[in-house]
């Protein structure tokens, strides 16, 4: 895909929160993240 097409293509900025409980030998734990970016892989 050319720049110029991709220009034109529809985004939308999405932000993704991720809450995970896991048992472990300490007790259970909370595990969170969050993904915010205008494009797909933002920041990685």
């Amino acid at each position: 895909m050319s720049g110029q097409a991709a220009a034109g293509r529809f985004t939308l900025p999405v932000d993704v929160h991720l809450i995970l409980l896991r048992d472990s030998p300490k007790g259970q734990q909370v595990l969170l993240t969050r993904r915010a970016g205008p494009v797909y892989a933002a920041g990685m």
